[in-house]
Parts: C-alpha cells; structure tokens; sequence
C-alpha cells in the first residue's frame, strides 16, 4: 500500500482513547472555516441506522465554502459500513471535511487511522495552541485561556506563562517594542504577584481579568 493510498485530502480518521486529538482537529477546522450549524453534522455510529447517516451526509454548504461531517464511535461501524464508506469519500469530498473517530476502527479505513493513544495534559494542549497564534488574535487567546481554567482552576502560574508566550509571539511578528506591548508585560507581571498575594482569586476573577486584559 502506497502513502498516496494510506491518505485522501480533508479525511481524518482517529482511533485511540486520547480525544484531545480530536479536539485539536476539530477545533483547527471550525476555528478556520468558521462552519454555521447548518454545515456541521456530528453522527453517532450505531445509534442510528447507517443508511440515515450516509443520507445526511449528502448535503451542500449553505453559509460556507466547506462542510464538516463527523462520525463518532466508529469502531460500531460494520466493515461493509466502511466500504460503503470509503467509495463515497473517494468519490470527492472536496466541499467536505470528514472526521471519523472511536476506539478503532475496521478495514478498509483501518489504513487511513492515526492512533492516538499518547495522554496529553491540558496544559500540553494550551501551549501547543499558544505557540501556533502567530498574529494577534485576541479572541482566540482568550478562548483557550477559558477553556484551561475549567480543567485547573487554581494553576494560574500555567496562564500568565502562556500570555507571556503570546506578547512575546507578537513581538517576533511586530519586529519592534511598542509601548503598548511594554505596558502588558507589566501588567502580567503585576497580575503574578497579585495573584500569589491572594489580591486576585484564581478561577472567574482571573478569566474577567484576561477577557478585559485581551480586550
């Protein structure tokens, strides 16, 4: 089997027990395309009939260039299921971003699954997002800080560090210091010691903090 068989553009296939694998994909595409309800269907193999799900799998984007069709648990997929499957995929999905993920999966789309079984921390997560924003992007920023403080409310040292990260991921982009940037690392730091004084509490004080902060 050649590598041009083992892959078909926008086909993701997941298999393994690590669903931060498929957060990080899922939350790449929608972050990207910006997919309305109306262009994003999410299925649960073996929770209703495959024939339902192969019929709602044909529609066009409506408010979007593209379509994201997920298919979840597919490791209920039967392997006629799959063959089915993979025709129709073949067939072209180049409107369309499949992403198919359980526990494991059979043949014949076994070939095109990536096991991940690796266990990433949220915090393995957090700064491999941070490192990725390249521009200013404060929306973003604040939206993955959110997201970390409902898993570990108290690690607060966690969260300035990767604002760090972001001014600093700024400044590299920009090529010069700027008052306003000076002004941020500042309040970052005053924010630091806030925090280790007990002055501000971890938790929601510290998400309003960053949202006005990012604002």
């Amino acid at each position: 089997m050649s590598e041009k068989d083992k892959k078909i553009k926008n086909l993701f296939v997941i298999v393994g027990q690590n669903l931060s694998a498929f957060d990080e994909i899922y939350n790449e595409l929608n972050e990207k395309y910006k997919f309305s309800d109306f262009d994003r269907k999410i299925f649960y193999a073996g929770e209703m009939p495959f024939e339902k799900i192969i019929e709602e799998m044909d529609f066009l984007p409506v408010f979007c260039e593209k379509k994201l069709v997920v298919i979840k648990n597919c490791e209920n997929l039967k392997k006629r299921e799959c063959e089915v499957l993979e025709k129709i995929i073949k067939k072209g999905v180049k409107n369309t971003f499949i992403i198919i993920t359980g526990a494991d999966i059979k043949a014949p789309l076994k070939k095109y699954a990536k096991e991940f079984n690796i266990f990433k921390t949220p915090e393995d997560i957090l700064f491999s997002q941070i490192y990725k924003i390249k521009r200013e992007d404060k929306e973003r920023l604040r939206s993955l800080i959110k997201e970390y403080i409902t898993q570990r409310e108290r690690n607060f040292q966690v969260v300035v560090a990767a604002a760090h990260i972001y001014l600093k991921n700024l400044l590299l982009k920009r090529k010069k210091i700027s008052k306003d940037i000076i002004k941020k690392f500042e309040q970052l730091s005053e924010l630091d010691f806030s925090l280790k004084i007990g002055r501000i509490h971890p938790g929601e004080e510290l998400e309003i903090f960053f949202y006005y902060f990012f604002s």
